[in-house]
C-alpha cells in the first residue's frame, strides 16, 4: 500500500508542475504599413522599423514586453509608445503606457517593463493588442506591430521517446501494483 502512496503522489506533482507555470510568448514586427492612419515617411531614408517579443504569465495576470525600434523622426515623448486594444488594421484604446520604459537616443531606442493585463487576456491571446511607437514627425504613431502569439514548438523525437518510455514506466508500475494485490481465490 506504501507504493501506490508514493506512487501517486509523484504521479500527482508531477502533472501538477506540469500545469503550474502558464505564459504564453509572442511577437512583433514594426513598420509603416500596419500604421493607422499611415504616417508620413520619407522614402529617401531608411524605413522605420521595430522589434518586439512579450510574454503573458497567467498566474499573475501580467506582460512583459520589451523591444527595440528605429524611427525617422526623433521619438516623442509626450504621447509615447503604447500597448493598444485593437485588431489589425483597426486604432484601438491604449492598455498599457510604455513611455517611462523607453530609452532613447534620437532616432533610435529601446523599451522594456511588466504590465497588468489580466483583464484584457482574451483579447491578447487573439491577437487583438499591438505596440506603436510615436515620433514628433508623426505624433500619432510612425511604427506599429500587432502581437502574434509564438506557436509552441512540436516535440522531438526524442522528446516524444522520453514521453513514450515515461508512460510505459507507468503502464508497468500500475501493472506490477495490481500484480502484488492480487490473491487468487482458495477453493
Amino acid at each position: 500500500m506504501k507504493g501506490i502512496s508514493i506512487f501517486l503522489t509523484v504521479m500527482f506533482f508531477g502533472f501538477a508542475s506540469l500545469t503550474s507555470a502558464q505564459t504564453t510568448s509572442f511577437t512583433a514586427s514594426a513598420d509603416v504599413a500596419q500604421e493607422v492612419p499611415a504616417p508620413t515617411i520619407n522614402p529617401a531614408i531608411a524605413a522605420p522599423s521595430g522589434t518586439f517579443a512579450a510574454t503573458y504569465d497567467a498566474g499573475t495576470g501580467m506582460i512583459t514586453v520589451s523591444g527595440n525600434f528605429t524611427l525617422q523622426s526623433p521619438f516623442n515623448g509626450a504621447p509615447g509608445a503604447h500597448l493598444h486594444l485593437g485588431a489589425p488594421g483597426v486604432t484601438g484604446v491604449v492598455i498599457v503606457n510604455l513611455t517611462p520604459g523607453v530609452t532613447t537616443l534620437g532616432t533610435s531606442g529601446t523599451f522594456s517593463g511588466t504590465y497588468p493585463v489580466a483583464s484584457n487576456v482574451a483579447d491578447l491571446l487573439a491577437g487583438n493588442f499591438y505596440l506603436n511607437i510615436h515620433s514628433t514627425g508623426n505624433p500619432s504613431g510612425e511604427i506599429r506591430g500587432q502581437l502574434l502569439v509564438v506557436p509552441e514548438p512540436i516535440p522531438t523525437m526524442g522528446e516524444w521517446g522520453l514521453m513514450v518510455l515515461g508512460l510505459i514506466i507507468i503502464i508497468f508500475g500500475i501493472v506490477a501494483i495490481k500484480a502484488r494485490s492480487f490473491t487468487p481465490a482458495v477453493s
